[in-house]
C-alpha cells in the first residue's frame, strides 16, 4: 500500500475512533488510537492529530495514561512542547498538585512565547499565572515567578532542566 493510501486509511481510523468516543465507546476508541500512535506511527500531518488520544484520556479522567502518553509524544519530538505542558498543567491541577501545575503552566508559556515576536507584558503574564500561583499558596510571590519567567524567555536555547532547578529554588525546595 502506498503512503497516500496508508494516510487515507489512518484518517478514516481517526474518524472512526472519534465517532466511537462520541457514541460512548471510549475503550474501543482508545484501542484504535493507541494502535495508531504506539504501533503504526502517525502518518497524518498537522498539530491536532497527536492530541486526539491525549484529549480522550484527559476527558475520561485517565490522567496517568494521559501523562505517560504526553511523555511518549515528548520523546518523539513532535514539536508541540507548549501543548504538552498545557495538558500536564491541567492534569496536575485536577490531581491537586498545584506546584506541578504552576511549573507546567510556566513552562508552557515559555515554550509558547519563545517562538513568537509578541511577548506578553507582566500584567498579562501575571493574569495567566495567578490562578496557578493562588492554588499553590504562593500569593504575594507573583514578582518572583515573573522574574523567573523573564530570565528564561530571553535565554537561548531554552533549557528545561535549568528552568526546573530554578523553579525549585523559587518555591523554596
Amino acid at each position: 500500500m502506498d503512503f497516500l493510501k496508508k494516510q487515507d486509511a489512518q484518517f478514516e481510523l481517526f474518524n472512526k475512533a472519534k465517532a466511537l468516543a462520541s457514541d460512548g465507546e471510549v475503550d474501543k476508541s482508545i484501542n484504535i488510537l493507541e494502535k495508531i500512535m504506539y504501533k503504526d506511527g502517525l502518518l497524518l500531518n498537522g498539530v491536532k492529530w497527536p492530541f486526539v488520544l491525549a484529549d480522550l484520556y484527559y476527558k475520561n479522567g485517565m490522567y496517568d495514561k494521559c501523562w505517560k502518553y504526553l511523555n511518549f509524544l515528548s520523546s518523539k519530538n513532535i514539536g508541540q512542547p507548549q501543548k504538552i505542558r498545557d495538558y500536564q498543567a491541567k492534569i496536575s491541577k485536577k490531581e491537586q498538585r498545584p506546584l506541578d501545575a504552576l511549573y507546567s503552566k510556566m513552562s508552557s508559556l515559555l515554550h509558547k512565547y519563545r517562538v513568537v515576536e509578541f511577548k506578553p507584558d507582566s500584567e498579562k503574564l501575571k493574569n495567566d499565572l495567578i490562578p496557578f500561583i493562588k492554588k499553590a499558596g504562593m500569593i504575594g510571590r507573583e514578582k518572583d515567578f515573573i522574574e523567573l519567567y523573564n530570565t528564561y524567555i530571553i535565554s537561548s536555547p531554552f533549557n528545561e532542566t535549568s528552568f526546573r532547578e530554578d523553579f525549585k529554588k523559587t518555591i523554596g525546595r
